[in-house]
């Protein structure tokens, strides 16, 4: 139930902001404090959620997490850091895990890439059980100046391995664009 809170927060927030408001109508046309009352409590659920989006990190949060993680593994060159988001399977064209890591940070470094982006991340399915999570998001890679390299939109599996999700697979929409060797 906790995890519902966290990742359906907005939802949250609407539902006690409606409660307040409509204890607060009940104030305002009664004027009786005993509605000031559920105002407060409406208002004090509302802290409590945004604490806890603060606190709990799901397997959602934890998901996005990592894709920035990577992101910035690949920026800073970090070939051992990306890898440590790799599960022991993972695959990307006919590169293994530890040539995929080294192609990414190459082709990082030779394009000059200074930032990618993340936009309308959808995790669209987790699964502890199946030890299994799909993530589709779109991004947008920086060069050093600012100028855009690239758009795209991908399809990422993830799995749970020793408790920590990651990445098995990446579908690139735009493949074809991505600059080889």
């Amino acid at each position: 139930m906790l995890w519902w809170l966290v990742d359906n927060a907005k939802i949250s927030f609407l539902f006690l902001g409606i409660v307040a408001l409509c204890f607060g109508v009940a104030f305002w046309l009664n004027k009786r404090v005993k509605y000031l009352g559920g105002v407060a409590a409406a208002v004090v659920a509302i802290a409590f959620v945004w604490m806890l989006t603060r606190i709990v990190v799901t397997d959602r949060i934890q998901l996005e997490l990592n894709l920035h993680a990577m992101a910035e593994a690949v920026v800073a060159g970090k070939t051992s850091d990306l890898l440590e988001h790799f599960a022991k399977d993972f695959e990307f064209r006919s590169y293994d895990r530890a040539s995929a890591a080294k192609y990414a940070v190459d082709i990082a470094a030779r394009y000059k890439v200074g930032q990618v982006r993340f936009w309308s991340v959808d995790v669209e399915e987790v699964s502890r059980e199946k030890k299994l999570a799909t993530v589709g998001f779109n991004l947008t890679v920086f060069d050093n100046q600012g100028a855009v390299l690239h758009v795209d939109e991908v399809q990422c599996r993830f799995v749970l391995e020793n408790d920590k999700w990651k990445l098995q697979q990446a579908k690139f929409n735009k493949e074809g664009q991505i600059p080889r060797k």
